[in-house]
């Protein structure tokens, strides 16, 4: 992984400048672009010192379009999906394939007139009819982090069941029983978010669940910190640990500990989803489920690859495939021991 030194030197912003923004500080004035620009570097750097260009290659056999569900803004604060974006158009310059963003308004998504593509790679919680926009374009689809449908795409997922069974047992195992949730109850679509159910679900059969341990707020650093404060300002007992629906909201709950004169993880325990290069940045290192974001890109471009018609020959694999790839746990600094009283 890059250093802040280098990231530095990358994008000519000082170190403290792009700590700051790593750690979500609210504090700092600067745009919405420079914070891109810092994370796109992030990324990038994250994955190799020593990157080329990500886009068009004159040499590609194939031409991938990229659908993103997430405006640039909304990117800046659910840095996910900016960087399995960066990673899959990394994993095509990889492969010397050429590499195009879809515009979208609307909710609906295009190309430029005369644009081929082999195949789309779309990123984010797609709508049915979002899909069917994607058609006109290539019917070479692999949905990444959507909820299936009924279709002949294929569809690459995380087990959140498995991650978040992976981080509860880890909280158990220190010691921890009054967890406390943060993130949102339903997605975009309406349609019960995963992480949300598993943990309501797991914690309802280990007879730990109350109502006060869920705080169902999006998925950002400022929601998820005035819920804090305003949970540890309640009358009831505080948690232990807080488990977070993303990085983003892991940063928010450690402002909201410390603002309220505790620390982590002497005094609350935090853990979060996704573990992009963030987690290891933050202060404390975020203990994370890592859902293998550079990977999942590598497979989204094998996938579209398989299904695609290589100079004239047929494709390799005809059949749609369902794929889940299962988190795994980083242990950091933010998780520590509870004594159970």
């Amino acid at each position: 992984m890059a250093t802040l030194k280098e990231l530095s030197e990358q994008t000519g912003y000082s170190a403290a400048t792009i700590s700051r923004i790593l750690n979500g500080d609210e504090t700092l004035s600067v745009t919405d672009e420079t914070r891109r620009i810092v994370l796109e570097e992030v990324a990038r750097m994250g994955y190799t010192s020593n990157r080329g260009r990500r886009h068009h290659t004159n040499h590609s056999s194939l031409n991938i379009a990229i659908a993103e569900r997430h405006t640039p803004a909304e990117q800046v604060t659910e840095p996910y999906y900016l960087f399995l974006s960066n990673y899959v158009r990394q994993s095509c310059m990889d492969s010397k394939y050429s590499c195009v963003i879809m515009d979208h308004s609307d909710s609906l998504f295009s190309l430029s007139t005369g644009v081929h593509v082999d195949g789309i790679a779309a990123i984010g919680d797609f709508s049915g009819p979002q899909i069917e926009s994607l058609t006109a374009y290539s019917k070479n689809i692999v949905l990444i982090d959507t909820m299936p449908f009924d279709s002949p795409y294929d569809f690459l997922n995380i087990d959140f069941n498995y991650g978040i069974s992976l981080a509860l047992n880890h909280l158990f195992d220190l010691g921890h029983r009054k967890i406390c949730f943060i993130g949102p109850s339903l997605n975009r679509q309406g349609i019960p978010e995963p992480r949300y159910a598993a943990f309501t679900r797991i914690m309802r059969e280990k007879n730990l669940l109350e109502d006060n341990l869920l705080l169902d707020v999006p998925t950002d650093i400022e929601n998820a910190y005035h819920a804090v404060i305003g949970r540890l300002k309640d009358s009831c007992p505080a948690p232990t640990a807080f488990l977070c629906s993303t990085e983003e909201s892991a940063i928010g709950a450690i402002y909201g500990i410390k603002k309220a004169g505790l620390s982590v993880p002497q005094d609350i325990s935090v853990l979060s989803f996704d573990n992009t290069p963030k987690s290891t940045l933050v202060d404390p290192a975020l203990t994370s489920i890592s859902v293998h974001v550079e990977e999942t890109a590598r497979i989204a471009v094998r996938m579209l690859a398989e299904r695609a018609s290589l100079n004239g020959n047929p494709p390799v694999r005809k059949i749609p495939l369902h794929v889940t790839i299962p988190p795994s746990l980083e242990i950091r600094s933010s998780t520590a021991r509870q004594e159970i009283n």
